[in-house]
């Protein structure tokens, strides 16, 4: 069969949960005969995609001016929708599957013969519209898709219960297809590793809103200032402004570290740290659990949403409203090396349980059920 993804998400990213998500199903096809993914899209020729797929280079990406560079990302992208719109209106392909919410196509959408798949990644829109910026129409767009959609692809059971309750949606229509996620182990560079202080816990990923950092620092700050020798460790985008005063009305501005990592570095930054911390108040899957797992690092999250789906009996859990929980709980694990191990051992036999290759045969099944 042949599944016709939209350009959206590869235009949009190279990084990120959704496009490793489609790369990810994309690289499985190869050792599935059956299915046979086109994309929409034109590449570059160094893309990953390109070499996956040997798609046709992506035009106007060579001028050196500024402007003219600018100009021509606006061009690309009007050619990609174009690209996509014809390609959706064509009978070449079995079934659609647009990779994001988008209704750019929406003036050809009685045009579109074949039938359509949608994958869902959360409903924090819809769960924390407060969190949101002003004008956000990703829900209305979201819903419109599903309502649409043949058959969609919920990536935890908590996801497709949010569905069903939040836009009474009919539960035979969602199928539940886990995702992935962990690293290879490579050799520690000594340039990053020399970075790392000697004992320290783990936030990865986006710390605004729900992601509910601030509560985070204020619970382990007095783990902090009872222990000289830890120190946290963040993944992400450089510090703003209110991070940094909150850390100096703790005096720990120099216990608190943002790197910027290389997926090279990602297993010597889990495996060394003492703990994940995952205090999200909302997550439709929590690949950053998996990601903790394969490496031998222990994981404390919060008892919410997805994520006690996802580690299972191998993580610590605490109430991410509370600072008192969630430091307990940090402080249990981390000054506990019985509990840790057992944990890691844990852990590592739960990161077992997920693989791209379950994912991809899953949506293979889905896709057979609407053909």
């Amino acid at each position: 069969m042949k599944v016709l993804l939209d350009y959206f998400i590869f235009d949009a990213t190279s990084i990120g949960g959704v496009y490793r998500y489609f790369l990810n199903l994309i690289k499985q096809s190869r050792n599935l005969p059956e299915i046979h993914y086109q994309i929409a899209c034109l590449f570059s020729e160094d893309s990953q995609e390109g070499k996956l797929l040997g798609l046709r280079p992506k035009p106007f990406h060579h001028s050196k001016s500024p402007l003219l560079h600018k100009a021509s990302d606006k061009f690309s992208k009007a050619s990609n929708i174009l690209y996509s719109l014809m390609r959706m209106t064509g009978s070449n392909y079995d079934i659609l599957h647009p990779t994001y919410y988008s209704l750019y196509y929406k003036p050809v959408v009685n045009r579109i013969k074949r039938p359509m798949a949608v994958t869902v990644y959360d409903m924090i829109h819809e769960r924390f519209p407060q969190h949101m910026h002003k004008g956000n129409t990703t829900s209305q767009k979201k819903k419109l898709l599903c309502e649409k959609a043949d058959i969609i692809f919920a990536i935890s059971h908590h996801t497709k219960n949010d569905l069903v309750e939040i836009l009474n949606l009919d539960p035979d229509k969602i199928k539940v297809t886990w995702l992935s996620g962990g690293f290879t182990a490579h050799p520690a560079r000594a340039s990053f590793a020399e970075k790392l202080p000697g004992k320290y816990l783990l936030f990865v990923g986006g710390r605004a809103g729900y992601k509910n950092f601030r509560l985070f620092f204020k619970a382990i700050a007095p783990l902090l200032l009872a222990d000289p020798e830890l120190h946290l460790v963040c993944t992400g985008g450089s510090f703003n402004p209110g991070e940094l005063e909150l850390f100096r009305e703790y005096r720990l501005e120099q216990r608190v570290y943002a790197f910027f990592v290389e997926d090279q570095d990602f297993y010597t930054l889990y495996h060394k740290a003492e703990a994940f911390v995952f205090p999200s108040l909302y997550e439709g899957f929590g690949i950053p659990i998996l990601e903790a797992f394969s490496c031998g690092c222990p994981v404390v999250a919060s008892h919410c949403s997805s994520l006690p789906e996802v580690g299972g009996d191998a993580a610590l859990y605490f109430d991410p409203d509370s600072e008192t929980d969630l430091r307990n709980t940090i402080a249990r694990l981390i000054y506990n090396p019985n509990l840790k191990m057992e944990l890691i051992k844990k852990g590592l036999s739960r990161a077992e349980s997920f693989s791209w290759e379950k994912t991809a045969l899953e949506t293979l099944d889905g896709y057979r059920s609407i053909l």
